[in-house]
């Protein structure tokens, strides 16, 4: 779908830009995980207590939370080979 497309290619990468240096709680991560569901509510016109796990996993996403720790772990990844 095109619309899922444009969330992941422009929503993600603003919404994830630099989270390799945030330090976010399980209240931070959660509140980022509930915007991006909503956005999932939204295009496919589910309502609040439905759960988009599914969805997720149909088309192939992941969770915003899950989403952060890759880049992080990617991100000091590549800082560690970049000093060694």
């Amino acid at each position: 779908m095109l619309v899922v497309h444009l969330v992941k290619t422009y929503i993600y990468t603003s919404l994830l830009y630099s989270c390799e240096t945030w330090r976010l709680n399980n209240t931070d991560a959660k509140s980022i995980d509930v915007a991006s569901n909503n956005a999932y509510r939204k295009i496919f016109n589910g309502y609040r207590r439905e759960s988009v796990k599914l969805l997720q996993i149909y088309r192939k996403c992941l969770p915003a939370s899950v989403l952060i720790d890759m880049h992080k772990i990617l991100f000091w990844k590549k800082m560690f080979y970049h000093l060694s």
